[in-house]
């Protein structure tokens, strides 16, 4: 049970990054909460939401950047977001 529920918290990480970095997540977020909130992990879910409403934020002040300029900016804040 226990090897299964760290499968199920990686895969949700995995995810979570995944949306995150490809600018997705509004479409995903009822299924990443879901997923969170039955593998009843807030502690980590409290910190996702609060990396979204970041990148959001620097995102919609991005909005006149070019397409390449955004992707790298975005990358470069998920890695920053993983080092905290």
């Amino acid at each position: 049970m226990k090897k299964r529920r760290h499968e199920l918290i990686s895969l949700c990480e995995e995810l979570t990054k995944r949306v995150v970095m490809e600018g997705d997540f509004e479409a995903h977020w009822a299924t990443i909460v879901h997923f969170w909130i039955s593998l009843q992990e807030e502690e980590r879910m409290s910190h996702i939401v609060a990396q979204y409403a970041e990148v959001r934020e620097k995102e919609l002040e991005r909005e006149t950047k070019n397409p390449k300029e955004k992707e790298k900016e975005r990358i470069r804040q998920w890695k920053e977001m993983e080092k905290k």
